[in-house]
């Protein structure tokens, strides 16, 4: 039988059962699941109403089931929101997960990387400083990709954010950057959550998983 603990958690992202979260007890950067379900209009849900900074509490545990079980928490309900965490102290508990920039992104410069080569204890998960950038751009399939500079290379992602699909439903959001952006959204982008897709033919897509404004 697995552990169930009693968790309080900092939300960086939430997207449809699953999001991006620091334990506030641990300072981890964590892959947060909940399940996923039907609400009483008969449609789908898995989205709570939660924003950026938001404090949470859930009964989680660990599966060693999920595709990246090292940083990956399983939560038996619904997150319970509990406050919220900004200002100074929220910057004091994200600057030391900030990925440090002697060492490549998740494992390597390019865009994928093959699942048999992830270590047992390499993190599949990262709060990233862009020295330029974010640029939103709705590609030939109208899929989001963002563009940003990191460790003096260029990157070319898929953007996996449903809030920000939702702000940039528009046709005309096209492409998007610095103030445009900015206004487009409500907020000016101040780092990104960058995280590793599930395996697909053994390979994992590097995905931005979201954007964050500033504390």
């Amino acid at each position: 039988m697995m552990a169930v603990m009693r968790a309080r958690l900092l939300v960086l992202t939430v997207g449809h059962g699953s999001g991006a979260a620091v334990d506030l007890g641990t300072g981890a950067l964590l892959r947060l699941h909940w399940p996923v379900g039907d609400d009483e209009r008969g449609g789908e849900r898995g989205k709570p109403a939660l924003a950026p900074f938001d404090i949470v509490e859930v009964d989680a545990r660990n599966d060693d089931g999920l595709p990246f079980p090292l940083d990956s928490v399983v939560a038996a309900g619904e997150p319970v929101p509990c406050g919220r965490l900004t200002g100074r102290r929220a910057e004091r508990l994200l600057r030391p997960l900030v990925h440090p920039v002697s060492q490549p992104l998740l494992g390597g410069p390019t865009p994928t990387v093959p699942y048999w080569t992830l270590r047992d204890d390499q993190p599949t998960i990262a709060l990233v400083d862009p020295s330029a950038g974010p640029v939103v751009q709705r590609d030939a399939r109208l899929s989001l990709r963002c563009r940003f500079r990191w460790r003096r290379l260029d990157h070319d992602l898929p953007l996996d954010d449903p809030t920000v699909e939702q702000r940039l439903s528009h046709p005309t959001c096209v492409e998007l950057r610095g103030g445009t952006l900015a206004r487009a959204l409500g907020w000016r982008p101040h780092r990104l959550v960058v995280a590793l897709a599930p395996p697909d033919e053994g390979l994992c897509q590097k995905v931005v998983a979201g954007l964050l404004p500033k504390p």
